[in-house]
């Protein structure tokens, strides 16, 4: 639900309302959970996912302030900064490279990477 929320207040608010009906429809979804292992002694390597673009349209990550990993390039590429969420319990959503495709590039989709700490 959530994600069809955003999804039409993406598409409306780029006037694209006549688009939202055909888009849910032929949107396919995929649901993940991923979990990252401690850190070993013996690694030197710290990433926990390789920097990389989302494909697909939009991803939705579910964030609390116990857990932090998430670091976001600046559309510069000079910097890595860390992404905390806003609040104890945060949703944040980061554009893909098919978003940026279908809004003619006014939307950045970021490099991102999960790094662990600890």
């Amino acid at each position: 639900e959530l994600n069809v929320k955003v999804r039409t207040m993406i598409m409306e608010s780029f006037g694209l309302d006549q688009y939202v009906e055909e888009h849910l429809n032929s949107a396919k979804n995929r649901f993940q959970l991923f979990k990252y292992k401690g850190l070993d002694d013996n690694t030197e390597d710290n990433v926990g996912i390789d920097t990389h673009i989302d494909r697909h349209f939009l991803t939705i990550l579910c964030q609390n302030d116990v857990v932090d990993g998430l670091e976001i390039k600046t559309k510069d590429g000079e910097e890595w900064i860390k992404a905390k969420p806003s609040q104890d319990f945060s949703f944040l959503v980061i554009a893909g490279a098919s978003l940026h495709v279908l809004l003619n590039g006014e939307v950045f989709p970021p490099l991102h990477r999960v790094v662990i700490t600890g």
